[in-house]
């Protein structure tokens, strides 16, 4: 999306919906010091932030970024902390980087969230979509093998958050590019369209479930909260 229309988006939001938390998931390319500045502060609360590898080989082998994706990571890292956004990190943990230690530049950027996720194929997204260049049944995992990767990290990286397969399920709502919600289940059912159905209707249509959305965590921001304190509090559960 262009920065300026995104600007404007997180602008309304806040502004004008008053919502109490607006959050951005980014790959980070896009987003420079005149839009922090301009938005960040003002209207983001929170900066998801999408690094899979910090391995630029591994990054451009998956299709993320030119081989500067890391260096775009750290940059908005250090803007988020400058402009008062707190700072959460996705890795989606398949057959590429499943072997990978990320825990001392994970560490180094300090999100208070960390969410790891299991590869999971979505028919109709990237799994029989009629197009081989988005099916990648290739890049999924067992899930021993995403147990070892959450294992490695769970010590040192306290504020990890893990979710595998069977969490992911009916507990999100995937929108694609024809404005229709995919089913997270399998079968890969589409609802209508949100222009022509309206947002409630179209959520009415897919396998979405407010309680399992609200199970795997869903609700957890909460403006402020310093870094340390969540440090502190998933400590305990590290450790065991």
């Amino acid at each position: 999306m262009h920065p300026a229309l995104l600007g404007q988006m997180v602008e309304f939001c806040k502004s004008e919906l008053n919502f109490p938390c607006v959050q951005i998931t980014s790959n980070a390319r896009l987003i420079g010091k005149e839009w922090m500045r301009n938005f960040g502060e003002s209207f983001v609360d929170m900066m998801t932030l999408s690094i899979d590898s910090f391995d630029e080989n591994v990054n451009k082998r998956i299709g993320r970024g030119r081989g500067n994706h890391v260096e775009h990571i750290f940059r908005v890292a250090e803007l988020c902390e400058t402009h008062d956004v707190r700072v959460k990190l996705n890795t989606v943990v398949c057959s590429e980087n499943m072997d990978e230690d990320m825990a001392r530049h994970i560490l180094k950027i300090r999100p208070f969230r960390w969410k790891v996720v299991q590869m999971y194929l979505v028919d109709g997204m990237n799994h029989n979509t009629g197009n081989e260049a988005y099916d990648v049944p290739h890049l999924a995992i067992s899930n021993e093998q995403f147990r070892k990767f959450v294992d490695r990290h769970r010590t040192s990286v306290p504020t990890i958050v893990e979710e595998p397969n069977e969490r992911f399920v009916k507990a999100y709502l995937l929108l694609n590019e024809r404005m229709r919600f995919l089913s997270t289940s399998e079968g890969g059912v589409e609802s209508d369209s949100i222009l022509d159905v309206g947002v409630r209707r179209a959520i009415e249509q897919c396998d979405f479930s407010a309680g399992q959305y609200m199970r795997r965590g869903g609700n957890y921001f909460e403006k402020g909260a310093p870094f340390e304190r969540e440090v502190a509090a998933a400590a305990p559960a590290a450790a065991n």
